[in-house]
């Protein structure tokens, strides 16, 4: 990814601005699960084996900035997913993951453990571990993930079913921009989950 500069806008600066602008400037290494497709996709997936997922269950509309710091520090070393569960706007697929992994409390977050990353081997069997108690210090979260992450990066590949995933959302985007700009920029932009 190209390192670039982002300016402050100009200004008071005050802990709230300081803080929406870090938030919506940085890196996010997530995806969103909004449907069982992307669901089977993204985890279910038999050509991702060697990398774990997590998968956050969550409230909230936005990714909390401390899950973007988590997708960062272990880029390409766990894959990391989210679901928001709105009481009023979750979809009954999303309904039934979040009942698939007993989910009773948001946030949550779901690991699902198909490698071994200590033995630098893909498991005959997923095994899936569930956190009700998310906590929010970042060095808490991190250590806890640790046990998981490969050691060395696995970048998700043109084939991978992630970008296969977001190469199907572009291509869609593209037959379905109806503002009359050019639809390779507009496809371009989305196609890299800004």
């Amino acid at each position: 990814m190209k390192k670039s500069q982002i300016p402050f806008p100009s200004g008071n600066i005050d802990q709230g601005i300081l803080k929406r602008w870090i938030s919506s400037n940085m890196p996010d290494f997530t995806h969103k699960i909004t449907s069982k497709y992307e669901y089977d996709t993204l985890i279910k997936s038999s050509n991702d084996l060697d990398v774990n997922k997590v998968i956050l269950f969550t409230k909230k509309d936005k990714v909390p900035p401390t899950f973007k710091a988590l997708s960062a520090e272990f880029r390409d070393r766990i894959r990391f997913n989210i679901v928001h569960i709105n009481d009023k706007k979750a979809s009954e697929e999303l309904k039934t993951i979040q009942e698939s992994y007993e989910v009773t409390s948001l946030p949550s977050i779901v690991v699902e453990q198909s490698y071994n990353a200590q033995e630098d081997q893909v498991m005959e069997l997923v095994n899936t571990v569930k956190y009700d108690t998310v906590s929010n210090n970042l060095g808490d979260l991190v250590n806890l993930l640790r046990k998981y992450a490969r050691k060395i990066q696995k970048e998700e590949s043109e084939e991978s079913e992630a970008s296969k995933l977001n190469q199907e959302e572009a291509e869609y985007a593209k037959k379905s921009d109806l503002r009359g700009k050019d639809a390779e920029d507009y496809v371009a932009v989305n196609a890299t989950n800004f």
